[in-house]
């Protein structure tokens, strides 16, 4: 008796179709559960993780007119979950004197370490990018059929990708100078220079950055922020 060549496909059938929508989900439905945000966030997460070495990235500062307004802000964000000591400061006036510019700039940095870290890594990964970059642009030159490129090939590639690679490191070097760091601790010197009080805070994460920012406004501080 010969096997019948419809056998394998009559029962199967449905259990590989619900597999199939199992193995390729529908993009709607991972948009509509939130998925695919969540996915660019971590892509983001590990982007800013190669560049940066400090774990806190961003910075917010409170300014208040007293300093049991200062202290009492202090207090709510260590009521924070996660939050530890040592991930805020509360600074005076004192601190603010043109003498003791560094001492302030240290309080305000405290993961001296981690700097060092996001300098070595803003540039090597900035400078990688930068040379895959003009490499990309030599392959897509060369594609093209650019007499130049095609007449000194390792020349045209070693150039594009080299300018690509100094580029990259220009910008790995904007990177790590934190420009809107600096912004926050010029800010804040002024106003303890003003008479205020400071309340600075280092969150690990995007939700404590909102938390922090949330209870500083809600005790009527004047907030600044980096990125």
């Amino acid at each position: 008796m010969s096997a019948d060549p419809y056998k394998l496909t009559r029962q199967p059938l449905p259990d590989r179709i619900a597999k199939m929508a199992y193995v390729v989900p529908d993009t709607q439905v991972e948009m509509d559960l939130g998925l695919v945000p969540a996915r660019q966030e971590k892509r983001m997460k590990h982007f800013y993780e190669a560049l940066f070495g400090e774990r806190s990235r961003t910075k917010v500062a409170g300014l208040f007119s007293n300093r049991v307004e200062a202290e009492g802000a202090a207090f709510h964000l260590l009521q924070t979950p996660g939050m530890k000591h040592s991930q805020v400061r509360l600074l005076s006036p004192d601190e603010g004197r043109a003498a003791r510019n560094n001492d302030l700039a240290r309080q305000m940095e405290p993961e001296q370490h981690g700097i060092w870290l996001t300098i070595i890594r803003a540039h090597v990964t900035m400078g990688l990018l930068g040379a895959i970059a003009g490499t990309l642009l030599f392959l897509g030159l060369l594609a093209a059929g650019s007499p130049g490129v095609h007449s000194t090939l390792f020349m045209s590639w070693v150039a594009m990708a080299g300018f690509g690679a100094i580029f990259g490191l220009l910008v790995g070097g904007l990177l790590s100078m934190r420009p809107d760091q600096g912004r926050v601790i010029n800010l804040v010197r002024r106003g303890l220079q003003r008479g205020q009080w400071a309340v600075v805070a280092h969150p690990t994460n995007a939700d404590q950055t909102h938390q922090v920012i949330d209870m500083l406004e809600h005790d009527h501080a004047n907030v600044v922020r980096s990125f």
